[in-house]
């Protein structure tokens, strides 16, 4: 039963007000949300208007389980009045739902249909029984159900009694499994490709399988294009889904040249080139040429896939970096040979060994020649929010290496690094934090006996601003840098949006690279922005060293790219 009333007006509204009353917050909401505006047109006829409204209003509380509710319309000048009374709310009797599946099939329905809160005694809530229906199919798309069928879909209320039944029950017909799987367009032989699919043939379908593998062969790098076709066939009483998979190879070579510029390393030039596909059985190069004033760096990687060529790679890496900080000169000539394994969680796994000859002097020193056979492990996970400002992600490595004379070396040693990062959301708001810290330590018997560029330093953009690059580490009786045996850092930094392109930032760091541990913690506090521009997050920030030895009171800091 409902009751209208209105008054025609005849000036246009640029705005409507829409007040309801008797209305909890559940029933107000979707009473709004099916609402929606309303614009001057529809006032020049109220009666249009209150008609629209009326069902609104019976399709929004029914929706909720109240079919016996009353309500008053009122249209005033800018803004329409309802005052509502919902009435009793229908009740649900015990529901039967069901899936007619195979007993070991059954499971994958199971949750879906714990979880959806539709028990006896409960309020009728259309929209639950939709999404229960339209999840239950979904699932059953996505595990190869393709001829499923909903043997009964019933809502049936009886408005007499307040209550209603949900009858739900899918026959699920036969599962698919995974068929053949065929490939063309790419210069990868056959014997590869058919190495990539982490499914067999004769597995159960899974679509989230065939989106990942899709997703893979995209992420290999190989190809521009990919294209994967499905057809449903039947071999023998078995159902099955054939794919084929069109591919275009990515450009046989990749170049790359940037310019970029920070207070750690000056003007510096970089130039990639990159070979993604060498031949038919998934090979890759990299290289990378960079000059900056204190650091020149040629190296290269071969990759080569291995027997589950996503997941598993032998690297074959070489390079040449000189490198000048203060008085310390160093030139470093490697090669190593390493296995990458990348697992399900993320992580990266890489295991492999170094050959290293290093020339190098401190100050005044004579110049040192050293060789190193210096095998390693490490483990690394990160991930980083899209956008240009993200404020989710977090980075982690982990990394020991060693060596001995017996192996040649010049030195015994065994040397750990752990670091991590992490960048946070703060409340519900545009501010964020980002915290860093970093861990190492060296075992040896002189760490005098090490090349420097084993050693341990910090200071500069990336670790302790308000310091030169690499300037914070043990120093001897004569001030040359001599690199310490441990490394501990820290950094605590909250950042907030200011306009839709910058942020403005506050922060804190603190460590030392030292070898006793009397050695002082080098500190800084200090401000900044963040341009968020189109080719990333550039940084400019103000540094003030909490260290009365040091003569600059504030260091300016400029760097480039993602904060993690």
């Amino acid at each position: 039963m409902f009751v209208i009333s209105s008054l025609m007006v005849a000036t246009a509204w640029a705005e409507t007000a829409i007040d309801i009353k008797g209305a909890n917050a559940a029933l107000e909401e979707n009473l709004r949300a099916h609402m929606g505006g309303i614009d001057d047109a529809e006032f020049k006829n109220p009666r249009l208007l209150e008609r629209r409204l009326d069902g609104v209003i019976t399709e929004s509380t029914q929706a909720l389980g109240y079919y016996h509710s009353e309500w008053v319309i009122s249209l005033r000048s800018k803004k329409v009045l309802v005052e509502l009374t919902p009435g009793p709310p229908i009740t649900l009797l015990e529901p039967e739902i069901s899936v007619i599946s195979k007993p070991d099939d059954r499971a994958l329905f199971a949750k879906i249909i714990e979880s959806s809160d539709i028990v006896a005694g409960q309020q009728l809530d259309h929209s639950k029984y939709d999404a229960l229906k339209k999840q239950l199919m979904q699932q059953a798309k996505r595990f190869g159900f393709f001829d499923a069928v909903y043997k009964s879909s019933e809502l049936l209320v009886d408005v007499a009694n307040n209550t209603a039944k949900i009858k739900l029950i899918l026959e699920s017909g036969e599962r698919y499994y995974f068929g053949g799987v065929s490939f063309e367009g790419s210069q990868l032989s056959h014997e590869f490709m058919s190495r990539i699919p982490v499914f067999k043939e004769g597995d159960d379908f899974d679509a989230e399988v065939l989106a990942n593998f899709r997703r893979d062969l995209y992420a290999t790098g190989y190809f521009s294009q990919v294209t994967v076709g499905t057809e449903q066939v039947l071999v023998g009483a078995e159902h099955r889904v054939n794919l084929h998979v069109k591919m275009e190879d990515a450009s046989q070579h990749h170049f790359e040249v940037g310019f970029g510029l920070d207070t750690d390393n000056g003007p510096r030039v970089r130039l990639n080139w990159d070979m993604p596909l060498v031949g038919e059985q998934g090979h890759s190069w990299r290289s990378k040429l960079e000059v900056s004033e204190p650091t020149q760096e040629i190296s290269g990687t071969y990759r080569i896939p291995l027997e589950q060529p996503l997941i598993h790679f032998l690297l074959f890496d070489s390079g040449y970096i000189r490198e000048k900080i203060e008085t310390t000169e160093s030139s470093l000539v490697e090669t190593g040979i390493s296995r990458l394994n990348l697992k399900e969680n993320n992580w990266q796994h890489r295991y492999g060994v170094n050959v290293d000859f290093e020339k190098y002097r401190q100050g005044s020193d004579d110049w040192n020649e050293v060789f190193y056979l210096v095998p390693g492990v490490s483990w690394m996970k990160s991930e980083f929010g899209k956008g240009g400002d993200s404020s989710h992600g977090y980075r982690l490595w982990l990394a020991f290496e060693g060596s001995t004379v017996l192996l040649g070396s010049d030195a015994n040693f065994v040397k750990a690094h752990f670091g991590a990062r992490w960048l946070t959301p703060l409340w519900e708001s545009t501010a964020r934090m980002l915290v860093r810290a970093e861990l190492g330590a060296i075992d040896t018997s002189n760490i005098l006996e090490l090349p420097v560029s084993r050693r341990f330093y910090t200071g500069g953009d990336q670790t302790i601003r308000g310091y030169e690059y690499h300037s914070v580490a043990t120093r001897d009786d004569e001030g040359e840098l001599v690199g310490g045996s441990y490394l501990n850092v820290a950094s605590l930094e909250f950042s907030e949006r200011i306009t839709d392109r910058w942020r403005g930032a506050v922060f804190a760091d603190t460590g030392r690279a030292y070898n006793h541990n009397d050695e002082p913690f080098s500190s800084s506090v200090g401000l900044g922005v963040r341009w968020l521009s189109v080719i990333g997050e550039v940084r400019v920030d103000l540094a003030h060293p909490l260290d009365n030895q040091k003569e600059t009171p504030i260091r300016l800091h400029l760097s480039m790219g993602p904060p993690l």
